[in-house]
């Protein structure tokens, strides 16, 4: 089911009023590719997968963290209007003002877990300039100043995600790569942050001295130790980066995936407890993502309907932390799709949550 519509305000069925606010309409087969290139043309932003190739379905259900939601929310936080058809056969609309159970439920609950989503009416915002700052931070080895500089970072993540800064790097140990001439193995720490550029104060000059002063601060106990380097970039607005810089698009890798939701708390309190979690986290032959994807757009996001079942976890994370590692295994064992064990740990962890007795309830009375 392919199929876009925009609009400069929407009035969700049976409501019998008006939202003030650009939105698309989209159908179930939408990918994010075409969404935020139609989007663009109309000089709008909309909240969506990293890689073109999401679709709406089960990344909406789901929650949905985006580059965006440190300023905007989850994308969930944005639908306005489902249609659903029900495991019954029916064909509901869902909203704030009917079905608000699967309303509630479907934003957040699980990809066909209460019906299949056969269109989502979501917001769109004003596009805007964004700034980022690719970065490599790097030292010959994993060291014991490697883990320190690392923790000093990730403890600063609440002031840069005070001051709008988002970002998706990557912790890597023992890395290697031939294209930018790195033959022998050194422990690095890239990615890039980036800020869209809302407030006069934030410019592409203040997210790159940030982000140097930071690494200055980090590694200033260790002279010499560590060398990094930054290349700030700025885009007429967000799809002018996105489209040449989503993805992967390939499939099937061999790597098994866990990740956790860390708060403040975790950042901040006691930096020997992140040091040695990191360690753990991401052992020899793996990586992890310290993802900086929430902050205030999340927090304080105010679904329609007063709330949704995306986990309760997420309104207060400030990171969504991802560990990779290539797997020797080619099938899952039988006991577990998510193999087992601490796999399924890290899925729990990451699903409704709290709010699993109420989507159990909303489950059982469709």
């Amino acid at each position: 089911m392919q199929g876009l519509s925009f609009h400069g305000s929407f009035t969700p069925k049976g409501c019998g009023y008006s939202i003030d606010t650009h939105v698309v309409t989209a159908a179930a087969g939408s990918q994010f590719g075409k969404i935020n290139d139609q989007a663009s043309l109309r000089n709008l932003t909309v909240v969506g997968g990293g890689a073109e190739t999401v679709g709406i379905g089960g990344y909406l259900t789901g929650g949905g963290h985006s580059a965006l939601s440190a300023t905007y929310g989850l994308a969930v936080d944005q639908v306005l209007e489902m249609e659903i058809v029900t495991p019954g056969g029916e064909i509901l609309t869902v909203n704030e003002c009917q079905n608000e159970d699967l309303f509630w439920a479907m934003r957040g609950g699980g990809g066909s877990t209460f019906g299949v989503l056969t269109s989502v009416t979501l917001k769109a915002f004003p596009s805007t300039p964004f700034a980022t700052a690719k970065f490599f931070l790097s030292t010959p080895t994993a060291s014991e100043a490697y883990w320190d500089v690392i923790a000093y970072i990730l403890s600063q993540y609440p002031s840069l995600s005070t001051q709008g800064i988002a970002g998706y790097p990557i912790i890597l140990p023992n890395f290697t790569n031939s294209a930018l001439n790195i033959t022998t193995p050194v422990a690095g720490f890239g990615g890039l942050f980036f800020i869209p550029l809302l407030s006069p104060s934030n410019t592409s000059a203040s997210l790159t001295t940030t982000i140097a002063n930071l690494f200055a601060d980090a590694t200033a106990p260790y002279p010499l130790q560590f060398e990094f380097s930054i290349i700030p970039e700025i885009y007429p607005d967000f799809y002018s980066w996105y489209k040449n810089h989503n993805g992967p698009l390939d499939a099937g890798y061999n790597i098994l995936v866990g990740s956790r939701l860390l708060d403040v708390k975790a950042l901040t309190a006691n930096l020997t407890a992140l040091k040695e979690a990191f360690k753990r986290f991401t052992p020899p032959g793996s990586i992890s993502g310290p993802f900086l994807v929430s902050g205030k757009g999340v927090w304080d996001a105010v679904p329609r309907g007063g709330s949704n079942s995306v986990n309760p976890a997420w309104r207060t994370a400030l990171v969504h932390s991802s560990e990779s590692f290539l797997s020797t295994i080619t099938r899952a064992p039988p006991q577990s799709p998510y193999l087992g064990g601490r796999w399924q740990r890290m899925k729990q962890d990451l699903g409704p949550g709290g709010n699993q007795p109420q989507l159990a309830n909303t489950k059982t009375s469709h």
